[in-house]
């Protein structure tokens, strides 16, 4: 479409979201706002949220705000014992990569089982939360998960 052919009245464009496609091609329609999904970049790449992966074995997982909904905020200890529960499951059985995720499964055993305890250690339960945000890396599926542990035990536990 040439400019001499755009609709001369603002209402007029505005009201036609599919406008005429050009000569053998599809219609496109255009999105408002941020309509989400998958936009191909190339044979075998593939664009989603904010996650980008290239190449035939390649993966790459974002959360998107309003796909999932936010994970409880554990109030009280035994809700932080079934979270970590939770957790450390979740853990062991994503696909997505981990910074190291031996580590990640060791520490989460053993907030699991300090937390448990009558009088846990503030400063060892630190050093966990430290060491389990660094084992988890950038493995977007959990990171929300352990932002919410940290908080959690924080406020639970007294740690500043």
């Amino acid at each position: 479409m040439t400019d001499s052919q755009l609709p001369s009245d603002p209402k007029e464009a505005e009201s036609d979201p599919e406008a005429e496609a050009e000569a053998g091609q599809p219609r496109r329609r255009r999105r408002r706002g941020g309509g989400g999904g998958d936009v191909s970049i190339g044979a075998n790449s593939t664009f989603t949220g904010v996650a980008i992966a290239a190449g035939d074995s390649s993966r790459a997982s974002a959360h998107v705000p309003g796909t999932r909904p936010e994970p409880a905020r554990p109030a009280t200890r035994a809700e932080l014992h079934r979270y970590l529960t939770d957790l450390l499951a979740e853990i062991r059985s994503t696909e997505e990569e981990l910074a190291d995720r031996p580590a990640a499964v060791e520490v989460a055993e053993e907030l699991v089982a300090e937390t448990g305890g009558e009088r846990p250690d503030r400063y060892r339960l630190s050093g966990m939360l430290a060491a389990l945000q660094t084992a988890v890396g950038g493995a977007t599926s959990l990171t929300g998960a352990v932002t919410v542990l940290v908080e959690a035990v924080k406020r639970l536990f007294g740690i500043a």
